[in-house]
């Protein structure tokens, strides 16, 4: 139990020899941030879960309130506590389930991690054992995400607002449902706690040296005691097409916004193997912004002519990603351009960009930049294709000059019996592209990436042979146009 007698309870929660706040008050914030307005956070945390599990009809009941129901643990054990012997009662729920009133035991805290944003913790909600609700024997499980740094406090409340818009486009339950933010004040110091759905069996993953083979990486899932398993490829393969479809899903083809600024690094999507394969989710969203529009037609991309194209980018962290100006998207908003050749060049970024930085990882999170082995490309191409299946457009494809010149190309015939869908007409227009396109392309998205950072000299690096895998598979994946 945390007390003024425990070693921890006096240290600063970034560690021994810095300032700010200090555990026993972090976790004092905690508890205030959940008792909070009679739970509520909890609350709705709580209906999202059994809403989803058992679809039967809105839970509508109150929550009663507690004096002190939460226990404070970090994932080493060091931190416990106790809690009263009062319980979190939903009463009257034994009308939509058929069985007895649920009752919540206690809360318990575990702060799992530092990162550089934030201060994830594992909240459980201990739920009394009930007949006929059997796998709720389990605590219900929610991410307490914290911030107390500059960084982290400039971003929580963006990441928050970004997660609750992208949660009503997000039916495959591929992003964390947040259901509350506040921040607070510890001495003058900002604390801000913002909480959501903990995806329960789901690993961090990340490339490691082989020790057959200097060139070549192995993956491992970071299991929660410390340990690791490696996942051999071509099976780990799969885990990146999830993550490649999660991606374009929440890609926009007519405002060309997308989730930037994600690492593999930095743990951002994780993993749970099943018997089916890997499931993946993605835990964060840092930025959800236009792609760069720029003249990306292959004729104006010959082996010799190199654009300019790239546009203006957020070197903050080396990333390829960039943002579109206004007035590049009043361009292609305008009445009288191409809107469908507008979406095709903002697609070609947004796919490209995946391609690469889908690949790019650091050994064990922390080491040298690596690479997965090009053989991934086809996956990431399943995962791209599949999504891009499913997305519709207001635009009018069958009337538009650009799509029918495209699709005579294709191996099907245009006319009153085929509608073609964007898919279709996305890869007619891909299959243009030559390896030198590619590459010219994807030089121009390296070009406004800080010249000293250790990411962009890897990517240069690389993208020569990326661009020669990529064209050679997508010419195996798309059939050949003439």
């Amino acid at each position: 139990m945390i007390t003024e007698d425990s070693p921890l309870w006096e240290m600063p929660i970034t560690g021994k020899g810095s300032d700010g706040i200090l555990i026993h008050e972090y976790f004092e914030q905690a508890q205030k941030f959940i008792q909070s307005e009679n739970y509520q956070a909890l609350q709705d945390g709580v209906r999202f879960i059994l809403n989803r599990e058992y679809p039967i009809a809105p839970l509508d009941n109150p929550v009663k309130s507690l004096d002190n129901p939460i226990e404070f643990l970090d994932n080493s054990h060091l931190l416990t506590g106790t809690t009263n012997n009062e319980s979190l009662v939903i009463t009257d729920i034994s009308k939509y389930f058929h069985i007895n009133p649920i009752v919540l035991d206690k809360i318990d805290i575990y702060l799992e991690k530092h990162g550089a944003f934030y201060h994830p913790a594992r909240v459980e909600v201990s739920i009394k054992e009930i007949e006929g609700l059997a796998e709720y024997n389990e605590p219900l499980t929610f991410v307490l995400n914290t911030a107390i740094s500059p960084p982290g406090l400039a971003l929580v409340n963006n990441e928050y607002n970004l997660l609750k818009h992208l949660n009503e486009l997000d039916e495959n339950n591929s992003l964390p449902t947040v259901f509350k933010i506040e921040t607070m004040s510890c001495r003058g110091m900002g604390i801000a706690f913002f909480l959501a759905t903990w995806f329960d069996g789901y690993k961090e993953f990340h490339l490691t040296k082989s020790t057959d083979n200097d060139e070549s990486c192995n993956l491992h899932l970071w299991n929660g005691d410390g340990s690791v398993s490696t996942i051999a490829s071509p099976a780990c393969f799969e885990i990146y097409e999830k993550a490649s479809e999660i991606l374009t899903h929440f890609y926009n083809i007519e405002t060309f916004e997308h989730i930037s600024h994600w690492h593999h690094a930095a743990g951002d999507f994780i993993t749970r193997p099943t018997e089916q394969g890997f499931d993946v989710k993605l835990i964060t969203v840092r930025s959800y912004d236009a792609i760069v529009e720029t003249d990306v037609s292959p004729e104006n991309y010959h082996e010799e002519n190199k654009s300019d194209g790239g546009g203006g980018g957020d070197v903050a962290d080396g990333s390829t990603e960039n943002k579109m100006s206004n007035h590049e998207q009043g361009a292609c908003n305008d009445s009288g351009s191409d809107k469908t050749e507008d979406m095709y060049k903002g697609l070609l970024l947004f796919f490209l960009n995946l391609t690469l930085r889908m690949r790019i990882d650091r050994i064990d999170g922390t080491g040298d930049y690596c690479m997965v082995d090009a053989k991934v490309i086809p996956f990431m191409l399943n995962g791209f294709f599949r999504a891009l299946e499913k997305k519709k457009t207001t635009t009018n494809l069958s009337n538009n000059a650009t799509l029918s010149k495209n699709i005579k190309k294709a191996e099907k015939p245009f006319g009153e019996l085929f509608k073609p869908s964007f898919n279709d007409a996305f890869k007619s227009y891909l299959i243009q592209f030559t390896h030198k396109n590619l590459y010219t392309i994807l030089l121009a998205m390296t070009d406004e990436l800080h010249p000293d950072s250790p990411e962009t000299h890897f990517i240069r690096k690389k993208l020569e042979s990326h661009s020669e895998a990529l064209f050679q598979y997508i010419r195996s994946y798309i059939p050949h146009i003439s």
